[in-house]
């Protein structure tokens, strides 16, 4: 064979580089590669499981009789040319999911959002409330407290909302 000539090699094992790191799974391939190997295959699996863990709250849309049942209190009040919209709830979620947040929003003709305003809630004893004033007809207001669990209940994060203040006091 001559010196300019090249032989193919066959693979004996799995180089991956990112970046300055490099990977060698294969027969000459120490214990420590094996282990930064084992750890990074593990790390690819769990990190699309924890993208979807922290997905949207579900949210539910509160009726005279489940706030009743759950509750919550609404009153919808106009003062002069306003009207204002005061939700009260628990302080935990049926699943013990503590208040974390609540808020206002403000809809269009189509029920398309306008506006959001979030509040972050103190953690304390006192009763959470989301408070609105709006003044326009051509809108319509709602209200939410958002009921926030971490760890391994996130999933049973709530948010309890009244879409309408017309369709509420109708």
């Amino acid at each position: 064979m001559h010196n300019n000539q090249h032989q193919v090699q066959p693979l004996r094992g799995l180089d991956l580089h990112f970046g300055a790191l490099r990977l060698h799974y294969g027969p000459c391939a120490g214990r420590y590669e094996l282990q930064a190997m084992k750890n990074l295959i593990l790390l690819l699996i769990f990190i699309p499981a924890f993208c979807f863990a922290t997905g949207t709250l579900k949210e539910v849309f509160l009726s005279h009789v489940l706030a009743d049942k759950l509750g919550f209190s609404v009153n919808v009040k106009p003062e002069g040319s306003a009207v204002v919209i005061k939700l009260k709830g628990p302080t935990n979620s049926p699943s013990g999911c503590p208040a974390s947040r609540s808020g206002v929003f403000l809809l269009g003709k189509n029920g398309e959002e306008l506006l959001v305003y979030i509040t972050e809630l103190e953690k304390a004893n006192s009763t959470p409330k989301a408070v609105g004033y709006y003044t326009s007809s051509e809108h319509t207001m709602g209200v939410f407290i958002d009921y926030i669990c971490t760890g391994t209940k996130a999933f049973q994060s709530i948010r309890y909302s009244v879409q309408s203040i017309n369709a509420w006091g109708s």
